[in-house]
């Protein structure tokens, strides 16, 4: 297991040969760094989600103000254009009675659409009508004040004839009108571009703080390092990590012991490695713990011989015994000695002192008999005796005395 992090401190660590469960905390890595920094983020996250708010509500205030210039401006074009419409015409004199009819009909309709005014705005405070019917009541009566007075302008022409001057003031006010409306009308698109490039930088400000907040998020995470699976922890071979160390991304801080498939490595003399087989009984004893004992089976025998490095030109046969169970409190890497099966027969064991070229002397009514028997295995200690002795029979320890 490694550390995922750079330059944090071990705060906790469970001891060696402590059996955890799968998603147990083994290491604990200080996170105060990361914890304030993740309530830092959440602040400014605060701010930056404000800030994109007032963007957004400045968006949509140009666009709005942006439309509403440009509605003013042209309905302003529109009345210079009819006022310069009407400069223009020059009335005949046999006029003057439509001219009067005219301003008789605009001055009834200006009252209607005066009336109707006042009564949708009482309606709209009582809430019978709504602001697009009063908005629809206003341009009406804004036009009934613009059709009056044109009628009124149209009697006077017609009475007193248009003049120069009043022409050329009307020419200039039209063209004042179409100039500002152009203006606006091109520099509309880069009023909101401007404001949706300032809504854009504000977004792109709190998604770099949402993503660094979900990788310190993930940090902290990380600073609790869990057993992937059941095992045994120990330490690795770089040496034990104490609390207070500081460790870095890819450093091994504990190994993870898989009890379910631990094997005793070995290895046989030349001599006795044609002996070995798969699946023969073994037992262990581990030296640092002679309390401990394991048993097993040989589970994978060396397809060659290989020189041992502590005893030059002696050569042995790599050998693995899958334990059965893990004795309590075992280690990885513990050394021991183990024992292997290699065959089973009834036999009788004696001192290997009392063997010499396959004869044993009996001691028989004060007398030495010297007698052949069947040797099933000796080493330097003791030997098995398949056959040629009887249950009873005493045989001399040192025969040559």
């Amino acid at each position: 297991m490694t550390s995922a992090l750079d330059g944090l401190s071990v705060v906790s660590v469970v001891p060696d040969g402590t059996a955890v469960r799968q998603g147990e905390v083994i290491i604990e890595l200080d996170a105060t760094d990361i914890e304030d920094g993740i309530l830092t983020v959440k602040e400014d996250m605060v701010s930056a989600e404000m800030a994109l708010s007032e963007a957004r509500i400045a968006l949509e205030r140009a666009k709005a103000d942006v439309e509403g210039q440009i509605a003013e401006l042209a309905a302003a074009q529109e009345v210079a254009q009819a006022q310069f419409d009407l400069e223009q015409s020059r009335p005949l004199p046999g006029a003057l009675a439509v001219a009067r009819a005219r301003v008789a009909r605009a001055e009834a309709s200006f009252r209607y659409a005066e009336d109707r005014l006042a009564s949708m705005r009482e309606m709209f405070e009582e809430g019978a009508v709504s602001g697009k019917d009063v908005r629809a009541a206003e341009l009406e009566y804004a036009a009934a004040v613009l059709e009056r007075s044109q009628a009124q302008k149209v009697l006077e022409d017609t009475s007193a004839g248009a003049r120069a001057e009043d022409l050329e003031t009307a020419r200039a006010h039209l063209t004042e009108a179409r100039v500002s409306h152009e203006q606006a009308a091109q520099s509309r698109d880069a009023r909101i571009r401007q404001a949706e490039s300032q809504q854009k930088a504000a977004q792109s400000a709190l998604d770099a703080l949402r993503q660094k907040l979900s990788q310190l998020e993930d940090d902290l995470q990380n600073t609790r390092i869990t057993a992937p699976r059941d095992g045994v922890v120990f330490s690795p071979s770089g040496g034990k990590v104490e609390i207070g160390r500081a460790v870095w991304r890819g450093f091994v801080v504990a190994e993870l012991a898989d009890t379910d498939a631990l094997v005793f490595q070995g290895r046989v003399r030349e001599a006795d490695s044609r002996l070995v087989a798969l699946d023969q009984p073994a037992r262990v004893q581990f030296l640092a713990r002679p309390d401990l004992a394991a048993t097993g089976v040989v589970s994978k025998v060396g397809e060659a011989l290989a020189e041992a490095e502590d005893e030059p030109d002696v050569q042995y046969l790599e050998v693995e015994i899958k334990l059965d169970a893990v004795p309590p409190n075992m280690r990885p890497y513990m050394t021991g000695d183990a024992s292997i099966e290699v065959a089973h027969a009834d036999g009788l064991i004696v001192p290997r002192a009392c063997l010499r070229d396959g004869k044993v002397v009996i001691w028989t009514g004060g007398t030495r008999e010297t007698r052949s028997v069947d040797v099933l295995a000796a080493d330097s200690s003791t030997a098995v005796i398949r056959g040629g002795l009887a249950e009873g029979e005493w045989i001399l320890l040192n025969p040559e005395e």
